[in-house]
């Protein structure tokens, strides 16, 4: 089972990545989200996702550090507008992409990650 764990503090962007994500995907893949710093913390530990995708949008320094210490544990994709604040060491998708080639890559992703297990 391939776990896919979404952090955005927008959550009407986490529920419609997450809905998207599961139209695209086969049933052996797991996807939630999570709209806070303690969510996602919960979330890493009781999921232990393969893959943590992370929406820029309005995350806070304590967020970034966060995200950033996690990259040794799980492979963390950040899908960031202008602006946004960017965690080191992730796989970056820069807005202006749409939703469908936002999906598309994490998909790609995800099937990479499961042709590597």
């Amino acid at each position: 089972m391939v776990r896919v764990l979404i952090f955005s503090r927008n959550w009407k962007f986490g529920a419609f990545l997450k809905a998207l994500l599961e139209s695209r995907l086969d049933k052996d893949v797991e996807v939630e989200f999570v709209t806070s710093l303690n969510g996602l913390r919960n979330a890493m530990r009781i999921l232990s996702p393969s893959l943590l995708v992370v929406n820029c949008e309005s995350l806070t320094p304590e967020d970034t550090e966060w995200i950033e210490s996690a990259t040794a544990l799980v492979k963390v994709i950040a899908i960031c507008g202008w602006g946004d604040r960017v965690p080191k060491n992730v796989e970056l998708l820069k807005k202006p992409l749409t939703y469908g080639e936002i999906a598309e890559k994490i998909v790609e992703n995800i099937r990479e990650h499961l042709g590597n297990c």
